[in-house]
């Protein structure tokens, strides 16, 4: 079973609850940092606990989170594009849809970053 970690821009219930209800383990940014933390306080914290960490946004090209995705061995995965403003129960339906390969490049990479695409696959933009 695999533990998930939810940054800020997906709320605390509904995509929360989805995966839960798929059988998985569900920490939410706000039960452990507090408002405004920078993501790479918190992705840090999800590869010390080997967490996946899944966000509403992309992360710039050279935005520092991406440097500590590879550097502390994280495993992160966004939504991109217009996918990140779809409704809660979308983006739910998104990353359920995506969690078994998720969970594969998570067992097979000492870090991945990878966007989770409209029709539940995963694009690996960077792993190692």
């Amino acid at each position: 079973m695999a533990t998930f970690f939810l940054d800020h821009s997906l709320g605390r219930r509904t995509v929360a609850d989805a995966i839960r209800a798929a059988g998985h383990e569900v920490e939410v940014l706000t039960d452990h940092f507090p408002q405004g933390v920078e993501d790479h306080v918190w992705i840090e914290r999800c590869a010390k606990r080997r967490w996946i960490a899944l966000m509403g946004d992309k992360l710039r090209r050279n935005d520092l989170a991406r440097v500590v995705i590879r550097e502390c061995g994280a495993w992160a995965f966004c939504l991109a594009g217009r996918r990140a403003e779809a409704s809660g129960v979308q983006k739910a339906g998104l990353f359920i849809a995506a969690v078994p390969e998720m969970i594969r490049l998570s067992s097979s990479h000492r870090f991945v970053f990878g966007s989770v695409e409209s029709d539940g696959g995963v694009r690996v933009i960077e792993a190692g």
